[in-house]
Order: structure tokens, then sequence, then C-alpha cells
């Protein structure tokens, strides 16, 4: 049975009369990749900060069972230093001694001895990650780890994830890409108005609604009062949301045989895993 990695419970921030959290409480066990997510904000950052110790909070508690290895979202170093000069400093400070080899794995190897200013945010953000793995902590938060990577340099990241979960490391995931959290989470936690919107795994949060479909339709003449949603009156376009595209199909085509009005194209499409998060926020980003 795994250890509780990281505890917090009925977990407030107030700001005055304005509540950023709200009561949040959850749990993420050892060698757990968990994710948090959330629009703009939702209060994610304010949580993060929270369980990193650089935020205070109103009531609750947050117990970790390891010392943190952090990689912010919005970090920096000096504008000089090089990544051989940072990495060297940090394996320093911790009592350690940098590995080459996964510095070679980062891609960090051809940039080694660039100054930092001169680095891209994708090279940055390798750095980053490099440099949060130095701790050698039991529990990493990695805020954004591939924003600003290329499809390469994504594909790396996702992988030493993945061997660092491997390793019995316990990972909390912040990110914006719900694709990232279906290749590589195993659970998720979404927070809407600084409360826990859905906590649980990925196939629980498809299914914690019933599975809906897009109907897209040209048509070769508009439909008066016909009751669907236009997306292009020019076009004669119309979306149609539905949980029975069989039904649905069989409806639209008997209002177009009443109209006397032909179905020029048609496509059905799924609802994602990021359309259902989209779906959940949508108020919020309103």
């Amino acid at each position: 049975m795994n250890h509780v990695m990281i505890s917090v419970k009925d977990l407030s921030k107030r700001y005055g009369n304005v509540s950023v959290l709200s009561n949040v409480s959850f749990q993420i066990q050892e060698g757990e990749i968990f994710a948090i997510l959330g629009s703009n904000g939702a209060g994610k950052t304010t949580l993060l900060e929270c369980i990193e110790g650089l935020r205070d909070y109103s009531s609750g508690s947050i117990q970790c069972n390891s010392t943190l290895g952090i990689q912010l979202q919005n970090s920096t170093l000096p504008p000089d230093i090089t990544p051989y000069e940072a990495l060297t400093l940090y394996a320093t400070w911790n009592h350690t001694k940098v590995d080459h080899a996964h510095v070679k794995t980062l891609g960090i190897t051809p940039f080694l001895y660039t100054s930092y200013h001169k680095l891209s945010t994708g090279q940055q953000r390798r750095l980053h990650l490099a440099l949060a793995l130095l701790t050698n902590s039991d529990i990493l938060i990695l805020d954004e780890p591939t924003a600003a990577l290329d499809i390469e340099g994504r594909y790396t990241i996702h992988q030493e994830i993945l061997r660092l979960k491997k390793a019995g490391k316990t990972i909390i995931l912040a990110t914006h890409d719900m694709n990232e959290v279906e290749q590589l989470c195993d659970r998720l936690l979404v927070l809407k108005k600084g409360k826990i919107a859905f906590q649980g795994t990925l196939h629980q949060f498809t299914k914690s609604t019933e599975r809906e479909f897009n109907i897209l339709v040209t048509l070769s003449a508009p439909l008066a009062n016909a009751q669907l949603k236009s997306i292009s009156k020019f076009a004669h376009e119309y979306k149609i949301t539905t949980t029975n595209v069989e039904e649905t199909l069989g409806m639209l085509s008997s209002i177009c045989i009443k109209h006397q009005v032909h179905i020029m194209d048609i496509h059905v499409e799924a609802f994602t895993a990021e359309s259902q998060f989209m779906e959940l926020v949508k108020e919020e980003m309103a």
C-alpha cells in the first residue's frame, strides 16, 4: 500500500473578504503523478505556493512527508551565469554532484556554457527542471514544465517525468494541457473559483458527465425556427450538441426533408477530455 506523501485538509486562503481557496482537501500517494488544473484565477497558483511554503494560508493544514524539488512557472537566474555554473552551484548547495548523463538526457549539453540571458525560454525551462532534480527530493512540483518547448523537447521532458515516476518519485504537475494529463497523470484535481470542481482519475473525469457529441452540419439553405444553433449565418452551418447521435441525425434528416433543405456536409466529433475541462471551467473564464 502506498504512503501518503502530501495531505491537504480544509485549506482556505482569504484576502480580506475575498476567498481565493475554500476548504480544499486532497491526498497524494507515493509514486503518483497528480495533476492540478484550473483556469486563470481559479486558485491553482495560490494552492501550489501554499504547498511550496511561499505563501501563508488562512486556515486548514498541509503535510508534506519529504523535502520538495520545485520548478516554478516563472523563475530566473543571474543573466551571465551559465547552465554549468548554475548546476554546479545548486549541486554544492544540495551536497551532491551534477549527473552529466542526466544533463545530456534533458538536452542541456549543447548550451551548457552559454550565458543564461542568451538561452531560449525552452532551454531555460529545461535547465530549471534539472536544477529542481538536484535536490534529490522524493516530491517534485513541476509548474508548466513543457511550456515553450517544441515537440521534441516535450517528448524528452515527458520521458523524464515517467522515468522519475518509475524511480518512485511523487510528482505534482500543474498544466493547462489535457493531452499532457492523459499521457502522464494518474489522477487530477480541477479547481474552479477556489473550490474543487473535480478530483479523481482521468477515466472518472471523462465519465463524470454523460458523453456528449457535437454534430457540425452545413445545409443548402437556412432553417427558420428549427431550434438549431447557427455557427455561421452566411454558410448555413449549424452545431448540435447531443448525447444520442443516431437519434439526433434522424431528427435532423426529418427536419431537412420537411423544409426541403439538403445536407451538404456533416461532421461528428466527440467531446475530448480537454473539451470537457473547458466546459467545466467555462463560466469562470467568461
